[in-house]
Formats: structure tokens, sequence, C-alpha cells
């Protein structure tokens, strides 16, 4: 409503204005418009080199996520490896390597919840960052084109649900890998070097392979949400800059034809906006 109110009131000021001046404010206007889009081009570039930054954090912290669950794997396998090879001789292999799954997703999860939560921080820092650049570039076109017109334009700047554009989910991929040899009978009657090379190693393996193919979807899983959110945010953000400046452009132009009117229908025009005015600020209080 506020800024439906600055609106009316520039209409009601640029209709007093006389035609030539009204064309040439129109014109610095448009002018002030390029200005600002180059400006703000360069600002665009550098803030997306700011995500960029983020993105190559995530790629880096994921990867010291992946070294931690696989040295601490390699450790507990090596640590426990002569109950290991008795179990792989008897036991069903999809319980053993469930337990460990099980285990590798708990430990993933604390790991990246830790990370996600440091992400998130920063990318609203970063989107701030650019709403608030964004406000100042047209906090400074308006300040210019108020004193244009000797008016002051006061708007409200648009906030946005920043939670929208830092959701970010996942699930640990868990399905076992098929080993093979699972035929307890079988394995029974191996000698533990076999088992440790066709069931133990393999295991181990597959174990890891899961670890890094986890990871490797966790790094694309959220560098590119923030690549897609960062884009929406920016034309959220633009759009919303765009249809106020267009707002303003609008009524300078329908103004300056309206000004081949008689002198008596602008007269209604100004009284009918101002009884249009006085509604809306009787609303607003």
């Amino acid at each position: 409503t506020n800024e439906l109110i600055s609106l009316i009131k520039f209409r009601i000021e640029s209709l007093k204005m006389p035609a030539l001046d009204l064309e040439k404010k129109l014109k610095e206007f448009q002018s002030l418009i390029s200005m600002m889009k180059n400006d703000k081009s360069d600002f665009d570039i550098l803030m997306e080199g700011r995500a960029k930054q983020l993105q190559n954090y995530i790629s880096e912290k994921v990867n010291e996520i992946s070294v931690t669950l696989i040295e601490n794997l390699e450790k507990d396998f090596n640590q426990n490896q002569s109950k290991l090879l008795v179990r792989m001789k008897r036991e069903d292999l999809f319980q053993i390597q469930d337990e460990y799954i099980n285990m590798l997703r708990d430990n993933f999860d604390e790991l990246k919840s830790d990370l996600e939560k440091n992400v998130i921080e920063q990318f609203q820092n970063i989107l701030i960052k650019y709403s608030s650049g964004s406000n100042e570039f047209m906090s400074k076109l308006l300040n210019s084109l108020g004193e244009m017109f000797n008016f002051d334009l006061s708007f409200i700047s648009e906030k946005f649900d920043l939670n929208v554009y830092t959701s970010f989910y996942y699930n640990f991929e868990s399905e076992p890998t098929v080993l093979g040899l699972n035929n307890g009978i079988i394995r029974n009657k191996m000698p533990k070097y076999v088992v440790k090379k066709l069931v133990f190693n393999k295991m181990l393996d597959s174990l890891i392979e899961k670890i890094h193919s986890n990871c490797g979807r966790v790094i694309y899983d959220i560098t590119y949400k923030i690549q897609e959110s960062f884009i929406k945010f920016k034309f959220d953000v633009s759009e919303k800059n765009e249809k106020m400046l267009g707002d303003l452009e609008n009524i300078l132009s329908n103004t300056l034809k309206q000004k081949q009117l008689t002198e008596d229908n602008i007269h209604d025009e100004i009284q009918l906006l101002t009884d249009k005015l006085e509604l809306f600020e009787k609303i607003n209080l």
C-alpha cells in the first residue's frame, strides 16, 4: 500500500509538470536506468563469484568427509579383521554389510548435517548481500529521480523468505552391494586367506565405493541447488525492481501523452487521483 501511495503521488506531481519539462525528465530517468543496469551487471558478476567460491568450499569439505569416513572404515576393518573373517565364513554377508552401511549412514548424516548448517548460513549471507546491493542501486536511482521532481519517493523494499532458497535435502543411498558367495556352507570350508581375498576385501572396497558415490552425489546435489537457487533469487529481485522501474517509466510516458488533453481534463485527473490517495492513506493508517 505504501508503494501504491507513492506511485499515486508521483503521478500527481508528473501531471502538474509542463510537457517540455516532463519530456526532459523522462529522458534523464531513462538514462539513469541504463547507467544503473551497467553498474548492476558488474555487481552481479562479483556476487556470482561469491556463489562459485561457496560451491568450491562444498566440494573441498565433502571430500574431507569422504577421507574421514574411509579412514574410520578401514581402521574398523583392520582392528576387527579376525572377528570379521570368522563372521564372514559363517554369517549372512548382507547382514554384515548392512551393519556397516547403517554405521556409515549415521556418521555421514552427522557430518553432512554440520556441513549443511554452515553452507546454508554462508549462502544466506550471499543472498542478503545481493539483496542489499540491489536495494542500494534502486535507492540511489529513486533518490536521483526524487531530486529531479523535487519529490520524496519512498518505497518499501521487498523482503524475501530466504528459507525458500536455502532448503537442501539429501538421503544416504544405502542399497547393499551384491557380493556373491552368500552360501555359508561354501564359505565355511574356505581358508581365512581366501575369505579375506574374496569377501573381506570385496566388502571393504564396495563400502568405500559407496562413500565415494554418496559424497559425489552430495557435491552435485548441493552445488546444483545453490546455482539454481541463486539464479531464482536474482530473477525474483530483478523482477521486483524491474516492475517498480517500469511503473515509474510508464507513469512518465503516459502522463506525457496526456499532456495533449485540455487543462480541464488534467484538472479532473488530478482530482480523481487525489481522492484515491486520500482513501489509500486512510486505509494505511
